[in-house]
């Protein structure tokens, strides 16, 4: 049953008496805050566009103040102005009513309208936009345009949980605020989304729909250009990772095409970097090797830096390709400590950390032989 707390008052009256224009919908995941009040009492009001689809998606909110509540993960349609709401009953408290809820596409706001009854008005809030919990927007300075003269590239790495992308932006042309550019990705899963159109406006960059070239899941909530720092921030959401991930691209030279193609199509790892990693045993070995002096066991806490620089020496490889490994190897210290203690290749040791193997087959690139089992105790 949809709620009344949002019925549809569509028009210009409804525009004007609000201020909202645009009926576009919103891209997200991206979060909205702001507080108001009436006779002295006020409400702060943060609302979490969780999935965004055409027309409907998922949203959470919470509210503080005058009354409390949490709503999460409630399904909406989006009709013109309108983001009607199903029922809320099971999280709204009896005092409190959200009688309006709107995108305004124009100017990139949520507008609101609570009714506490303990408060003879109701009390209508305009929500800017804000991080999500979990990006980190505090460390972008400087809203200048980028210049833009040749093809420049901007790349970096960010990561939760062990598990890292490397994002490669190259910004074709820009002028008067708008422009081209081809992002891509490696690590977790490979992506390429060439030839997107961007605009800009103060930091914030909007890519066109890049839903046919993502991968299922993934979405790229955020994008700012920093010009204090001429970098780039872009924080992406992925189901399977339970926080936002952001990561500072620097400017970099920008790879050839051959080289651009070989990064996603093939993986984090090159044909030749395949070739080197093409004994289990030895990479199983060495891999341990760095894995071990990149624990600490008081912290409980795995070196991903310490790891890279003592594999990708060891074997000849990039760190980009070391990563993947890395990531493994924080897995085994995670989840496998007690089936590993008498050595990495022992069967035990093998079977907890399959799971790992999957991921890392997927982040390098190709499936690398499996290491037998070995009698003797190896530590």
């Amino acid at each position: 049953m949809k709620s009344t707390l949002a019925a549809s008052l569509i028009g210009s009256a409804v525009a004007t008496e609000w201020g909202c224009s645009g009926t576009a919908d919103p891209s997200g995941p991206r979060c909205f805050e702001g507080a108001a009040g009436a006779l002295g009492l006020t409400e702060s009001v943060k609302v979490s566009l969780d999935e965004v689809n055409v027309g409907s998606g998922k949203v959470s909110f919470t509210g503080a103040g005058i009354e409390g509540f949490t709503c999460s993960s409630k399904s909406y349609t989006h009709t013109d102005l309108e983001l009607e709401l199903e029922d809320l009953s099971d999280c709204l408290p009896d005092l409190v009513q959200i009688s309006k809820l709107q995108y305004c596409s124009d100017s990139d706001e949520v507008k609101v309208s609570v009714k506490v009854s303990v408060v003879p008005l109701p009390i209508k809030a305009t929500l800017a936009r804000v991080a999500c919990d979990g990006e980190n927007w505090s460390s972008c300075k400087g809203s200048d345009d980028p210049v833009i003269t040749e093809p420049t590239c901007y790349q970096g790495k960010g990561g939760a949980l062990g598990l890292t992308e490397t994002v490669l932006v190259k910004i074709k042309d820009f002028a008067d605020s708008k422009g081209s550019l081809d992002f891509s990705g490696a690590g977790i899963i490979g992506f390429s989304c060439p030839g997107k159109t961007l605009t800009k406006s103060g930091q914030d960059i909007q890519f066109s729909d890049s839903t046919d070239c993502l991968p299922t899941g993934v979405e790229v909530s955020a994008v700012k250009y920093c010009s204090e720092s001429d970098t780039v921030m872009v924080t992406v959401k992925d189901k399977v990772v339970p926080l936002p991930v952001s990561a500072l691209l620097s400017k970099v030279s920008c790879p050839s095409e051959v080289e651009e193609v070989e990064q996603v199509l093939g993986g984090a790892c090159t044909s030749d970097e395949q070739s080197a990693l093409g004994d289990p045993q030895n990479v199983g070995k060495k891999a341990n090797d760095c894995g071990t002096s990149s624990y600490n066991i008081f912290t409980g806490k795995f070196n991903h830096d310490k790891f890279n620089s003592c594999f990708s020496a060891s074997i000849g490889i990039s760190t980009t390709c070391s990563e993947c490994y890395a990531a493994t190897g924080e897995y085994g210290a995670s989840n496998c400590k007690a089936d590993c203690i008498l050595g990495w290749c022992k069967s035990g040791c093998l079977s907890c950390t399959e799971p790992a193997q999957e991921v890392l087959a997927t982040c390098t690139g190709f499936a690398s032989g499996t290491a037998q089992p070995c009698e003797e105790m190896t530590v």
